[in-house]
């Protein structure tokens, strides 16, 4: 089904390959498909997708109008954020650890820092003047409750995990099997924090040889997106480094990632021991699949990790290897010898068997039991009271922190809800300069802010069941509501007059952003008790 064929090419047809947006979008496709054809087997990759709204729908019809007889799922992530497994029957599961063991994919090794103290500033976003300054141990961080993005984005914690990345990054320039080039992945969550980002490792990334950046996010040019699909076509890329927003995920897998750096937090449900999640295992998948043929060598996969994003159970998942000592950031040496030897996976030889005998040997009573769907969390149902009392922080917090040493794998903040009478008359210069929104105009800042809006109410939908469909436009005007009552007294983003709570809106937007990233209020919100 090539997007510029005629339809009734697909008549001529014995197999049919294309995606499921050929046949929804291309509703031609769809209907010579019902008209024509009487018996269907469909074999549905990525089948944790089946749930999505118009995937379920259009699989629904083909089976009310028996056009189906056979549907074989695969995929390598079953268990989806919001509950829903697809709707079949797990006959085979053949599962990472053996993966790994048969050499089929690369060893992911994990490093993250040992950090011994923070340091936090907390500076008022009217003036920008200092409040308080304190040094805490990292075993109280938590005590403090700064949300694991916003602690992992500040600037001083970010360059420092840049820094460690290009590190290995050089370690792994001396392991690449020819032909192939290194390539550093850096996974953020907002466009914004990926522009950062990109910023930062240009800086830092230069003495590393770090030269040209590929960033890429859904509002970016095409141009530079299919650059990102084609990188796998040539093992020798112009490319350095790769930062993606949510954009590479399943479909895309280039061989000669060899540093994953992680700069947003995955989620996971538990239901009885057992952990459920897409996104993070799918995410480190990009960077697995070996560049070498040859099952002689093992091919390792360097992620560079945080404490304050508690990914253990993440790594335990993907069976992620400890390396037993310490790194000195100064000087990062990987000693191959001291990494533990997976245990080579047993091969067993039943000889040529023929189908009718397989048949017979194949016990569909001993299949692994389908894994029931995990409870989602509680529901929000009252969300526009939780909504309406919800605190912000209105303090923006800067972060040092004192690495002693590299690991490898292995004041409660008040918040203060302002009202208008409570900002202090400033100089508009301090209040752009704290909010960083010097270089805008205030019709800009609003621009800005309605497309953060929108960005927010699309990523929301993402986190929640990867279906960014029509209630995004009820999302959106709930988010502008929320901000129209909460923080821009009354007035909407476009006729707001108040330069100073706009400049403060755009300064906490990430605190919006994290409010509506919580799949129990988006939960709350469409669905009745």
């Amino acid at each position: 089904m090539q997007p510029s064929a005629s339809a009734t090419g697909i008549l001529s047809g014995t197999i049919i390959l294309g995606n499921i947006h050929q046949i929804y979008e291309r509703t031609e496709n769809k209907k010579v498909l019902m008209k024509n054809i009487d018996k269907i087997c469909i074999f549905n990759d990525e089948a944790h997708n089946t749930k999505a709204e118009q995937y379920d729908k259009l699989l629904y019809e083909f089976k009310i109008k028996e056009k189906r007889f056979f549907r074989l799922d695969t995929t390598a992530t079953p268990d989806r954020l919001d509950g829903s497994h697809p709707d079949s029957k797990m006959i085979f599961v053949y599962d990472i650890a053996q993966a790994l063991a048969d050499k089929i994919i690369k060893r992911p090794i994990v490093f993250h820092p040992d950090v011994k103290k923070v340091k936090l500033t907390y500076e008022d976003l009217e003036t920008g003047k200092t409040i308080s300054a304190e040094e805490v141990p990292w075993e109280e961080i938590e005590k403090r409750k700064i949300p694991a993005r916003r602690y992992i984005t500040s600037l001083k914690p970010m360059r420092q995990q840049i820094a460690i990345a290009c590190e290995l990054l050089e370690k792994q320039k001396m392991r690449t099997p020819e032909p192939y080039k290194p390539l550093l992945f850096l996974i953020t969550f907002s466009i914004e924090d990926a522009k950062n980002i990109a910023r930062e490792l240009e800086k830092i990334g230069e003495k590393y040889g770090i030269k040209k950046i590929l960033l890429v996010h859904n509002e970016q040019e095409e141009e530079l997106k299919e650059a990102a699909r084609d990188l796998n076509k040539d093992p020798q890329t112009e490319w350095d480094a790769v930062v993606s927003v949510l954009m590479l995920r399943e479909g895309w897998d280039v061989r000669n990632i060899s540093v994953v750096l992680l700069f947003r937090k995955f989620c996971y449900k538990e239901v009885d021991g057992q952990k459920f999640s897409v996104y993070g295992p799918q995410v480190i998948g990009r960077g697995l699949r070996r560049m070498s043929k040859s099952p002689d060598q093992w091919e390792m996969l360097f992620i560079v990790d945080h404490p304050i994003l508690k990914h253990k159970w993440l790594w335990d998942n993907l069976r992620a290897t400890q390396y037993p000592d310490v790194l000195d950031p100064s000087n990062i040496i990987i000693d191959e010898k001291k990494i533990p030897q997976e245990k080579e996976a047993r091969k067993i030889d039943e000889g040529e068997i023929k189908l009718d005998e397989a048949a017979e040997k194949l016990e569909f009573k001993n299949l692994p039991e389908t894994p029931e769907p995990p409870k989602v969390i509680e529901p929000i149902y009252e969300w526009q009271i939780f909504l309406d009392e919800y605190k912000y922080d209105f303090n923006r917090i800067n972060i040092e922190q004192d690495i002693e040493k590299i690991k490898s794998l292995n004041i409660e903040t008040e918040h203060v809800a302002m009202g208008k009478a409570d900002i202090p008359e400033v100089e508009m210069q301090k209040i752009a300069k704290a909010t960083r929104t010097e270089d805008w105009s205030i019709d800009e800042l609003k621009k800005q802010l309605v497309k953060q809006v929108h960005s927010i109410a699309k990523y929301a939908l993402l986190e929640y069941d990867r279906n960014p469909d029509e209630r995004q436009v009820v999302l959106v005007k709930i988010i502008r509501h929320h901000i129209k009552r909460r923080l821009l007294n009354g007035s909407d983003i476009e006729d707001s007059t108040d330069e100073v709570l706009l400049r403060r809106l755009w300064a906490i937007i990430d605190q919006v952003r994290d409010l509506f990233l919580r799949p129990e209020l988006i939960e709350g919100i469409f669905t009745k008790k």
